[in-house]
């Protein structure tokens, strides 16, 4: 499981240069997404990855939601992006 958390990781600073510089909040909710849904590549998120672009904290909280995860798993991340204050 670690090795496989350090692969998301790695995968996650690639596909977001600025990702050990986004508030914690989010870098949380990225694994979350790339741990259970994997890619986060633009092709397959282009809203999130306008969103994460331009700071936009309320449309990250609009496109984090996974068809795969529960309903509790989705108001988790959104409220964690919704908690983000500074950025």
């Amino acid at each position: 499981m670690v090795s496989h958390l350090r692969n998301d990781l790695f995968t996650l600073e690639k596909e977001f240069p600025d990702f050990k510089n986004f508030p914690f909040q989010l870098q949380e909710v990225l694994m979350d997404i790339k741990y259970n849904t994997g890619n986060i590549n633009q092709s397959k998120w282009p809203n999130l990855h306008k969103a994460i672009a331009s700071k936009d904290i309320n449309k990250i909280a609009e496109n984090i939601n996974r068809k795969d995860v529960g309903f509790e798993r989705n108001e988790w991340a959104k409220n964690k992006i919704l908690s983000i204050r500074d950025w």
